[in-house]
C-alpha cells in the first residue's frame, strides 16, 4: 500500500482536455474583422466617390446652361442697346427737322412782317432860334423823321450765321460770338425777336439753362 501511494506522487501531472484557443486563430480573426472593415470603408468611399461625380457632371451642365443663357441675353442687350440708339437718333433727328421748319416759318413770318417800333411824341419846349441838324434828317436814312429805320437784313440771313449749340458740340464763346455778330446787324427795336429765334438754336443742356429765364435781349440770353 505504501509503494502504491509512493508512485502515486511521483507521477507526473497530465494535461488538462479543455485548452483555451490558440494564438494564431485569435491573430486571423482579427485581420478578418480588419479586413471587412477596411472593405466597408472602401466601398463607402467608392459610392461617396460617384456621387461626386454625377454632382460634378450636374454643376458642368447647369455652367454650360448659364454660359449660354448669359451669351443670349448679352446677345439681346447689344441687340436693344442698338435699338435704342438708332430710335433717340430718328428722334433727335426729327425734333431738330421740326425746330428747323418751325424756325423757318418764323423767320419767314418776321421778314414778311418787321416789327414796327413805337414812338413817342414829344412836344419841344418853344425856342427862339432855329436849329437844323447836321446831316439831314434823324437817324441819317433816306426818310423823313419820325420814320422807323430800315431792317438792314432779314432775319433769316441774321440766323444762319449761328451755329446750332447744345453745351458740348462747340465751344461756348464760338456761339456768343455769332450771337452777337447777329445783334449788330439786325435794328434795336427788333432784337427781342431775334433773342426768341436764337433760343431755337440751343438743344439739350444748353436749351434747359435759359428755359424757364426770361431772355428779352441778346445780353440775357448769353450771360
Amino acid at each position: 500500500m505504501n509503494g502504491i501511494g509512493t508512485r502515486s506522487k511521483n507521477r507526473p501531472p497530465t494535461q488538462s482536455s479543455e485548452q483555451g484557443p490558440e494564438p494564431h486563430d485569435i491573430r486571423s480573426r482579427e485581420l478578418d474583422t480588419k479586413e471587412y472593415e477596411l472593405g466597408m470603408i472602401e466601398n463607402a468611399v467608392k459610392d461617396k466617390e460617384r456621387r461626386l461625380q454625377i454632382q460634378e457632371s450636374n454643376l458642368r451642365q447647369q455652367l454650360e446652361q448659364i454660359e449660354k443663357a448669359k451669351q443670349l441675353l448679352d446677345c439681346e442687350r447689344e441687340q436693344f442697346d442698338q435699338t435704342v440708339s438708332a430710335r433717340e437718333e430718328e428722334l433727335t433727328t426729327r425734333e431738330r427737322n421740326l425746330e428747323k421748319r418751325w424756325q423757318d416759318s418764323e423767320i419767314t413770318r418776321l421778314d414778311e412782317f418787321p416789327p414796327t417800333p413805337r414812338y413817342t411824341s414829344i412836344t419841344r419846349p418853344a425856342t427862339n432860334f432855329s436849329y437844323a441838324p447836321l446831316g439831314g434828317p434823324l437817324g441819317g436814312g433816306s426818310g423823313g423823321p419820325g420814320e422807323p429805320p430800315t431792317l438792314k437784313v432779314s432775319f433769316r440771313e441774321a440766323t444762319e450765321s449761328v451755329p446750332y449749340f447744345d453745351g458740348y458740340n462747340i465751344p461756348l464763346a464760338q456761339f456768343t460770338r455769332a450771337c452777337r455778330r447777329a445783334r449788330e446787324i439786325v435794328p434795336s427795336n427788333a432784337e427781342r425777336n431775334l433773342t426768341k429765334l436764337l433760343i431755337n438754336k440751343l438743344g439739350k443742356r444748353a436749351y434747359y439753362a435759359v428755359e424757364d429765364e426770361p431772355c428779352d435781349s441778346v445780353t440775357e440770353l448769353i450771360d
